[in-house]
């Protein structure tokens, strides 16, 4: 993550590099008598005119049927801005307006009550309710978001521009203690000199529509509130072409959401933050948690965590009290992500690894660690019992067979299994993530081929060769309440040999090929990358081949990548053979030729050609 100390700092220069300065109040007067005759006879109405004031060059041509009270600057004008429709002109009709400036070209029809709001250029706010903010209302920034444990021991200030990598220096480890007092100090100055004053902040571009109530919220930029139950307390804010939006039934309390996310069809948002690009959809439930970006929670339910991006949680189920930074997982229907209470007390907790796959109907009992255990699955239906699982790309299971001499509650683990038998949901997951990125702010996501998964394999490996033949290997540090037997034992360190070898092959002649491109010979672009014992990729590529020279090494990644692509092939394949075997008319509908397989199957082609043109 670099220097933690400098990602307060980023989000912070972020922050007052968005939010517009607090808005002097334009020239203006009071109305004559001739303009308050004009709006009495459009049907407005007002307890006292002299309270209400008037922009130079305002228009009031276009204000009917409203009642003023407290202090009202209408500054009602043609729009300044290019992206706003052609024929959008300002209109203020049937409407209650308390204490508001109306400001450039704005639209406020069937409102029945609008109270300290300033509303900018192209905002159009059209049949809703009541759309208040009282004075001294902070948005809800600074609520507590229980990342990772419901008893507030990890309890993080919300704060509208947050990042995954923020939230997690702020919510666990040493860089707890040393960063909150920073991160709140900012923010406490933050508040003081861009989001105190009078009300709030209806930005530009916005849209509130057919709405009950928006009440002590902010809106930044391209907003979209439609058909919404009620955003309280709350902190939005868009981009241009992306907005956040909240829709159809939902509600949203206490919380923020950035550039492109969006709370859909009668869901739920309290205490929380949707990140960047992310969906709360099909009455899903947010508490005080961070869904990273790229992620959507359907139907299920997330509290106390902090969940990473391109987590999918699609249907009925639950995760609570994780902590999940780097996410690019799955939590299938039923799953119950979420045995965090002991009776005693609810602080028992989880920490999860990227990648991990939680099937349909799974129970993950707590405090459970599977950081360590990146892009595993945990199978239908398996419920696993408190533990540490460090090694990488594994399948839990049920037992294939009855083993009377074991404890009934252990699982059967299939170390690698990922590696060795389902590369092709590996891979198709990568290319999956790139393809459905939506987040521009928060771009950088890390590979499945990578220095700390390595090592972790690496680490995964050994423990696997230090465990004696014998049929069946339980009570094995690393392996969790979990046992395997011999021949898993073997595949799975064929497997993770094979990611070591394809994670240091990849990279050195990636680093050899930037060479080259700066000029360096093939030969000497190699030469120079592996004096570098230092780096990982380096290190593990000469334990694995300690005849290293550069034509040993490509003939090995050739084997290499052949050996990938029938893997992929093969996993795939499985598939297709038994939906043949139990589907009727399944050779019917679903096609021979898998478009995606052969993709991948020609990016790792790709790979070699780059690496043989080195030497070319």
């Amino acid at each position: 993550m670099g220097n933690k100390g400098d990602v307060v700092g980023s989000a912070f220069e972020a922050a007052l590099a968005d939010l517009p300065r607090p808005v002097r109040k334009p020239p203006s007067r009071p109305l004559n008598n001739e303009e308050i005759h004009l709006l009495e006879n459009l049907g407005n109405s007002c307890p006292d005119w002299s309270e209400v004031r008037l922009a130079e060059g305002s228009n009031l041509g276009n204000v009917t049927g409203c009642r003023f009270s407290g202090e009202v600057l209408l500054g009602l004008s043609e729009s300044t801005e290019e992206d706003v429709p052609a024929g959008f002109d300002p209109l203020v009709a049937d409407s209650t307006i308390e204490g508001c400036w109306l400001i450039g070209c704005v639209r406020v029809v069937g409102i029945g009550l609008l109270k300290g709001y300033l509303v900018e250029d192209g905002s159009m706010l059209e049949r809703c309710g009541r759309i208040s903010c009282d004075p001294g209302s902070v948005f809800g920034v600074g609520t507590p978001l229980s990342l990772g444990l419901e008893t507030g021991e990890r309890d993080v200030p919300l704060f509208p521009w947050l990042s995954v990598e923020l939230a997690e220096a702020l919510s666990g480890g040493e860089t707890r203690s040393r960063l909150l007092p920073e991160y709140r100090r900012r923010m406490d100055e933050l508040l003081r000199l861009r989001l105190s004053g009078p009300g709030g902040r209806i930005g530009k571009h916005c849209s509130i529509t057919d709405t009950s109530i928006v009440e002590n919220s902010f809106l930044l930029g391209n907003v979209e509130i439609s058909n919404a139950a009620a955003v309280r307390q709350s902190f939005l804010m868009g981009d241009p072409g992306r907005p956040a939006s909240v829709r159809d039934g939902s509600i949203v309390r206490s919380s923020a959401l950035q550039w492109g996310s969006m709370v859909d069809s009668g869901s739920v948002v309290e205490e929380s933050l949707v990140g960047e690009g992310s969906t709360v959809e099909r009455q899903g439930k947010l508490v005080s948690s961070y869904l990273g970006p790229n992620s959507s929670l359907g139907e299920g339910e997330i509290s106390a965590s902090l969940v990473g991006p391109f987590v999918g949680a699609h249907h009925q189920s639950l995760l609570i009290a994780v902590r999940w930074p780097a996410g690019e997982g799955n939590v299938g229907y039923g799953a119950n992500v979420g045995s965090n209470h002991t009776s005693r007390q609810p602080d028992q907790e989880l920490e999860c690894g990227q990648g991990v796959f939680f099937g349909l109907g799974c129970s993950v009992k707590y405090p459970t660690s599977l950081l360590r255990a990146p892009f595993s699955v945990i199978a239908t239906g398996v419920t696993t019992l408190p533990q540490v699982l460090e090694l990488p790309f594994s399948l839990v299971a049920q037992p294939f067979e009855s083993r009377p001499d074991l404890p009934p509650a252990l699982n059967e683990i299939f170390p690698g299994w990922v590696v060795s038998d389902n590369l092709y949901s590996l891979l198709r997951n990568e290319r999956k993530y790139g393809r459905r990125n939506r987040a521009v702010r928060h771009s950088h996501y890390p590979r499945m081929l990578r220095p700390k998964v390595a090592l972790w394999a690496e680490s995964a490996r050994q423990i696997l060769r230090e465990c004696s033949a014998r049929d069946v290997h339980f009570k094995v540090p690393g392996a969790g309440k979990n046992f395997f037997t011999e021949a898993s034992r073997k595949k799975g360190i064929d497997a993770y040999t094979t990611y070591l070898r394809w994670f240091s092959l990849e990279k050195v002649f990636g680093r050899a090929e930037r060479l080259v491109g700066e000029g360096a010979r093939g030969d000497e672009a190699m030469d120079r990358v592996l004096e570098d014992g230092s780096e990982t990729s380096v290190r593990l590529l000469r334990q694995e081949y300690p005849e290293h020279d550069p034509q040993t090494l490509l003939e090995e990644y050739n084997r290499l990548c052949e050996e990938l692509k029938r893997r992929l092939g093969e996993s795939r394949l499985k598939d297709r053979e038994r939906g043949v075997r139990i589907i009727s008319d399944y050779s019917l509908v679903h096609p021979s030729e898998d478009a995606l397989l052969e993709d991948l199957r020609d990016e790792l082609d790709a790979s070699y050609r780059k690496a043989a043109d080195l030497f070319a």
